[in-house]
């Protein structure tokens, strides 16, 4: 927890906010207040949120992260 507060102070200087992004589309619509929102999706899976987050915010930059090589290779391909 300490490491988390350190980061969110830091980032807050520099106009970010780490915010936890909920399952919901029209929640995630609701917090978006930018016209080019930055998304970090951990545990990208198959990359199905790097297709929602597109659907949501065509100018959206999105960086995934995924552990398991043969999930990695599907969505590096798919995208």
């Amino acid at each position: 927890m300490f490491f988390k507060r350190i980061i969110q102070k830091l980032l807050n200087i520099f106009g970010f906010r780490i915010t936890k992004i909920p399952i919901s589309n029209d929640i995630i619509l609701e917090k978006n207040v930018s016209e080019y929102p930055i998304f970090f999706d951990v545990g990208a899976n198959k990359g199905q949120s790097i297709s929602r987050f597109k659907k949501i915010s065509f100018n959206s930059v999105i960086h995934s992260f995924e552990l398991i090589e043969k999930n990695y290779k599907f969505f590096k391909n798919k995208f």
